[in-house]
């Protein structure tokens, strides 16, 4: 059914622009076409060219606008860049200099614009309409020639170890259609994506379709779970689908383990870009006949889970997180040329009463919101509500809506019930279990980890409490909760950097759960279950991305 038949043509060019050195001045400019400009002044006065970088932010299609001292930050969630260094001062990130020469009087700067696309020559030859079925979140069914790819599917229960549900009612045969699937493709390994409920119904025998991360997270997992028959998807390569689709991943562009599809047909163009930031560093196929991009934000715990962000500045974050989303969907209507557009992977809500001030903070954008801005940006867009219309098929590159409206359901959330069963299942806190995790982690950093388990309100209970020393090796202390406090609160004091101090409040019932199961540590704060603080105030990514995509599957089997 699946066989590889070639990858995507990648064209790359290089645009000149040139700036006359005499609009230049002493420091960090911006330039409009896309790039940050250091130039530096010597004792004489004469201005000479450092450093020339771009100007987008590394994470989530954000912009960096110049601040003080050859430093650059982004506004969306505040990254910021040292120029002369091309490193990030808070977030364990580089960037690459662009190519640029100072010739006569003129900065003369290599700016690459690149595309990807599909050579006729690897078309399907089979003209058949290809339906697209939305699901539920970030789940739909493809289906072409009789042949059904069913993506991301979370379809029963909580994800995010109960910090997620769906805000609308699943419709009563998705489960049905998702057991009827020829391949089933998993976009990355948050469990919004990969969630082990639902899978849990399919056969292990499913063919699985997976991008070729090199941490190989999705892989692993899948395995993990018992499946098989785990396909790994290169990045650009093309695979055939019987003789009606071709498939394509493309990778994050942020460096994260996420991931889009392209689907095409003999006269069908698609493009799931899922939640990824960036994707395929936006050098994206064009002339996209449907689009699906997310929508709402709100899809983490910062700011709304940190301690170290005030109330004023958290009502700040998140009302530049839902002005980044839409302006996100924007960037991938242009790069891709998008005649239709439809919103999903941001149907979820945090049902659980003990999350009742996430959900009062964590405010996102609704469908129409973003619908509309794009539709003032874009009059000749063609948007679709899934929720009114979840069946389209492009035919001859033109989407048709397929069946009457409809009108969504609300979900119904047994939250008691679910986290009754969940907690009986999982146990109590395996403290030994934790500790060993902990000195096995493999990870080495100049950090030291402090862990407290605490009630549903994120109080501190009777257990004791981890600090975990990371620079040599993991070694792992049993602490009292007030010492893990005090630590933190003396580096501060002091203003001493180095080692860095991450604390986290964990939910106990959600802390034992992630022990016994092995899950990614990102599902604590993506699903609001634990309180973060730090210090100094940076992104600690090593960190989270050792422990969500390396680590997991691993210690323990």
């Amino acid at each position: 059914m699946l066989e590889r038949v070639g990858r995507l043509t990648r064209s790359e060019d290089r645009r000149t622009v040139r700036v006359s050195l005499s609009c230049l001045r002493d420091g960090l400019q911006t330039h409009p076409d896309g790039f940050l400009v250091l130039a530096v002044s010597d004792d004489a006065g004469a201005l000479e060219v450092r450093r020339v970088v771009p100007s987008a932010c590394a994470h989530a299609s954000g912009t960096l606008v110049p601040t003080a001292g050859g430093r650059a930050r982004c506004a969306n969630h505040g990254w910021e860049l040292d120029v002369e260094r091309c490193a990030y001062t808070n977030v364990q990130r580089s960037v690459r200099e662009l190519d640029w020469v100072a010739e006569g009087d003129e900065l003369v700067v290599s700016v690459p614009r690149s595309a990807r696309s599909l050579e006729d020559g690897l078309r399907p030859r089979k003209n058949v309409p290809v339906e697209v079925r939305y699901l539920a979140h970030a789940c739909v069914a493809l289906e072409a020639g009789g042949l059904r790819i069913v993506v991301d599917p979370w379809l029963v229960g909580p994800c995010f170890l109960g910090g997620w549900w769906h805000a609308h009612a699943v419709p009563s045969d998705a489960l049905t259609t998702l057991l009827g699937a020829d391949a089933v493709f998993i976009s990355h390994n948050h469990p919004d994506h990969l969630h082990e409920e639902t899978l849990a119904r399919l056969p292990r025998e499913t063919l699985m379709l997976v991008p070729d991360f090199p941490s190989g997270s999705v892989a692993r997992a899948l395995r993990s779970l018992g499946f098989t028959r785990v396909q790994a998807l290169g990045e650009d390569e093309v695979f055939a689908v019987g003789d009606v689709l071709r498939l394509a991943c493309l990778f994050a562009g942020d460096g994260r383990d996420d991931s889009g599809l392209y689907v095409a047909g003999a006269a069908a163009d698609i493009l799931l870009t899922v939640d990824a930031n960036r994707l395929g560093g936006m050098a994206l196929p064009a002339d996209i006949d449907l689009l699906l991009t997310s929508f709402a934000s709100g899809a983490s715990g910062f700011p709304v889970c940190f301690d170290v962000v005030s109330t004023a500045r958290c009502e700040a974050i998140v009302n530049r997180n839902r002005h980044a989303a839409r302006d996100a969907a924007a960037s991938y209507v242009r790069a891709t040329r998008a005649r239709a557009w439809m919103p999903y992977a941001g149907y979820f809500t945090e049902a659980d009463p003990r999350d009742a001030s996430v959900r009062a903070q964590n405010a996102k954008n609704s469908p129409d919101d973003v619908a509309d801005a794009l539709k003032a940006r874009f009059p000749g867009l063609q948007t679709i509500s899934p929720l009114v219309y979840p069946r389209v098929a492009v035919v001859e590159h033109q989407v048709e809506v397929r069946g009457e409206a409809s009108t969504p359901a609300d979900a119904t959330h047994s939250v008691g019930a679910w986290r009754a069963s969940t907690r009986a299942a999982v146990g109590s806190l395996d403290e030994p279990r934790l500790e060993a995790f902990l000195r096995g982690a493999g990870f080495r950093d100049d950090l030291v980890l402090l862990i407290v388990a605490t009630d549903d309100a994120f109080v501190p209970g009777v257990r004791p409490a981890w600090c975990v020393d990371f620079r040599d090796a993991a070694v792992v202390q049993r602490i009292a909760a007030a010492d893990a406090f005090a630590r933190l609160a003396e580096a501060r004091a002091a203003e001493r950097t180095s080692p860095r101090f991450l604390l986290l409040r964990a939910r106990e019932d959600v802390l034992a759960h992630v022990v016994a199961r092995d899950r990614p540590w990102e599902e604590l704060t993506i699903g609001f279950q634990c309180r973060v603080d730090r210090y100094p105030d940076v992104y600690n990514s090593a960190f989270w991305e050792h422990f969500t995509n390396i680590l997991p599957g691993r210690v323990h089997g």
